[in-house]
Order: C-alpha cells, then structure tokens, then sequence
C-alpha cells in the first residue's frame, strides 16, 4: 500500500469524531466503522497491507484478548485525532471512551509496514495494551512495555495526488482482485492438467481390447485345431503340425504339460483371459474417459469462474476418509448448509444413486449424457437458490461448451436404476441453467 493512499485515507477521515466499531474480522483484517466515512477494512497481512471498503469474504468471530480490547476501547468512542506517525506507513487513532464517570484515553495504531505489519494497541502514557502480534529481537512489543514503532524507512516516500481515494481504493481493488482470480485459477487449472495429462498417457498405455480379442479368436481356434487332431498329440511335444480348418499346413507351439488334456484346455483357459482381460481394459478405458471428461468440464468451470470463492468451490480437495470411502468416483462441494455430492463417472454415479436417501434430490442435464448429482436434503424443505445452484453445479461439472442448458431435477424415490447407472424417472421439474 502506497504511503501517498494512505496520507489521502487520513486526510479523509481527519474530520471524523466518533468510532462506531472495531473488530477483527479475518486472522490479519480489522474492520473500522466510522461515524461519517462509513467502513474501511485494513489488511494487515504481513507482506501484502491493504485498504479496502467493500466486504469480500465472510467475516469470522474472535474471542482472543486482543479482539476483546478492540471491542472495549475502539467501539463507540471518541476520536480525537487522526494522523500518519513520523512521515511512515503507520495510522495512528486517537480515542476516548467512557468508562462510568471516566474517561480512557487510548490508541490504535495500524502499522502499515510491510513485512513488519501489525496492528498495537496503547495507552495514554505509550505502554501496550494488547497487540495483534507480539514482537521480540529486533524491537520487543510485548504488554506492559513502552511502545517503540518499528525501524523507519532509509528513504523518503514518494508523494502523489490521489484525487478521491475512495474510488482510488475501489479501482485498486478490483486490480488486485481480478490478478488473485488469475493467478488462483492458472495455479488450480495448472493441477487439473497434471490429472489430465497422467489420465491420458494411462488411456495410451492400455492394450486395444480388439487386439486382445484377435488373440483370443486365434486361441480359441488353435484349442479347435488340437482337439479336432488329438489322436495326433502326446503330453511330451514341444510342437506339432497339423493340417488348419482350411487345409493349410500350421506348426503349433505346445506348452509344457503332463498330460494330453492339460495341452487341449491351455489353449481354452488361454481364450477366456484373454477375453477377461480384453473386457476389463474396456471397462477401465470406459472409467478412465468419463474421469478425463470430468476433469475437463471441472477445468472449464474453473476458467469460466468469476471470483475466488467459485474456484475454489470447484476445485475442493476431499477429506482423506471420503477420499478412501468413494475411491475418487464423488465429488463434493457445499451450498449454505447442503451437501452436493456429484458423480466423477459411471461408478461414482451408480453409488450416488445406492447410498442417496428417499427425499435426496436427484439431478441430471435432459436428454444428454452428464454427470449425476445429488442435493442432500436431510429432509429439509429446500430453498429454490439451492436448487439452482445444484442444477449449476451438475452443468459446470459435466459439459465444456457454454450454452443454456435444461436439467431435471426429482426425488431420489421417484428414480428408478435399469442398468448400471442409467435411469427412469417420473415427478420431477426442470430448471434452466447458463453456462458462460
């Protein structure tokens, strides 16, 4: 944060007489509620201060002494003044509270500074009433002792006019905001692509199932042949030409056996692996194409998100017991006080529908393939924002392509599974969802 925004910021608020509240509303952030200026919100991460006025995150409640010292000595006071401390970064308020027939005078000084941010909390006399950290080594901060501001700078600040800093504030705002929204989204789209790269070269590896049922063909054919010539076949060949179905001369490599009828069935057993195995990487490819499929739709999600908060709603890690409980065939995120839980693929889809209670809410794009999902109700009336937004959900995670989009939406007891996790269903509603 410039010192010259800051210099504007107090030269606003020197015309302010009382403070309405002071409260720590994130692990660094205090909001201050000013009589005529309304609120302005100091960061005070270390690193990376800043002043903002519009409320971007939902605030939390802390009970430590620090927070209980703002409330007694920065909540409706007096200011009697404002003012920018030995030309630094460092907001310093001068109030005055009534205590009974007393009156206690105090201040709160918000060190802007960087790297060595903090914000301290003094009496008349320059002892520490509370601080937001306590500091030891290069300058001790700790309560009971006088106050000692941090190091200044071995330059002077640059001054700048900033015109009407609110809206100076706002535009700085929406600068940092719109490059945090980028750089979370390159950093989340950047772990999509690694699962989406592992995916595809696992796809790649896989055998082609017709190869593999070519061989088997062959297998088969080769277990005919022996049977149809077994009179010419002794336990102790390593090898045995026979004249095909076709009258064609073929040389047939045998296995090591003991007897006549272990050669004849290792032919067949041969066969039925194969084709084992030729089904199983079928399936496999199949799960491992609707993950791909899902991971695309959840990096379009991503990239199509307009703020922080939707990002990371699409990209939630699973706790590790649901993690082990699914197997990575569900994905879940959370509305208000709902569970929305959505299937990766057909396993996570056919679980979605065995484990879903009867009131669940079941929803699914109209007459397209798309993920199934489901809004658990706890037999709670449901509210129709919810329900649009589980509806959004099941398009974001299951199609890339913008467009409007219809999904139906039933009671879980009003589905009916034929096979796998295809369905029918009857009593439900549609509602229209937009993918930008």
């Amino acid at each position: 944060m410039k010192y010259a925004v800051l210099k504007a910021l107090v030269t606003k608020l020197q015309n302010e007489t009382k403070l309405l509240r002071t409260v720590r509303v994130a692990d660094s952030v205090l909001k201050v509620e000013f009589d005529k200026n309304g609120v302005y919100y100091f960061d005070l991460t270390r690193g990376h201060n800043f002043v903002f006025k519009k409320e971007r995150f939902p605030p939390k409640n802390y009970h430590a002494p620090f927070d209980a010292a703002l409330a007694k000595q920065f909540t409706r006071s007096n200011i009697d003044k404002i003012e920018l401390m030995s030309d630094d970064k460092i907001i310093r308020i001068y109030s005055a509270v009534k205590l009974g027939y007393k009156e206690q005078k105090s201040s709160l000084i918000l060190e802007m500074t960087g790297k060595s941010a903090n914000a301290v909390i003094v009496d008349e006399k320059e002892t520490v009433l509370s601080a937001l950290r306590y500091e030891v080594g290069a300058r001790e901060l700790r309560i009971g002792q006088r106050y000692a501001p941090p190091p200044p700078p071995p330059f002077k600040f640059s001054d700048i006019d900033i015109g009407d800093v609110d809206a100076y504030l706002e535009e700085l705002l929406e600068s940092k905001q719109k490059n945090r929204l980028e750089n979370l989204k390159a950093q989340k789209v950047a772990q999509i692509d690694k699962k989406i790269e592992k995916l595809e070269e696992l796809l790649v590896s896989f055998e082609e199932p017709s190869n593999l049922n070519e061989k088997a063909d062959e297998a088969l054919k080769i277990g005919d042949l022996l049977c149809a010539n077994a009179h010419l076949i002794a336990s102790y060949q390593k090898s045995v030409t026979l004249d095909d179905f076709d009258g064609n001369k073929t040389t047939i490599e045998l296995p090591e056996a003991k007897s006549q009828k272990e050669i004849l069935n290792f032919f067949y057993q041969k066969a039925k692996k194969l084709r084992k195995k030729a089904d199983g990487i079928y399936k496999e490819k199949e799960s491992v194409g609707e993950k791909l499929s899902f991971l695309k739709a959840q990096r379009s999600a991503v990239l199509s998100a307009k703020d922080e908060e939707v990002v990371k709603l699409f990209t939630q890690k699973p706790k590790k017991e649901d993690k082990k409980e699914d197997g990575g065939d569900i994905f879940e995120v959370f509305y208000k006080e709902y569970k929305i839980s959505v299937g990766k693929n057909r396993k996570g889809n056919e679980k979605l529908l065995k484990f879903a209670r009867a009131n669940d809410l079941w929803f699914h794009i109209k007459d397209m393939p798309s993920a199934h999902a489901i809004l658990h109700t706890d037999r709670q009336a449901v509210s129709d924002d919810a329900l649009l937004f589980a509806a959004k959900v099941c398009v974001e995670l299951s199609v890339e392509v913008a467009g409007s989009y219809l999904v139906d939406y039933a009671r879980r007891r009003d589905v009916s599974p034929v096979e796998g996790a295809k369905v029918n269903y009857v009593n439900y509603k549609t509602l229209t969802v937009k993918k930008d």
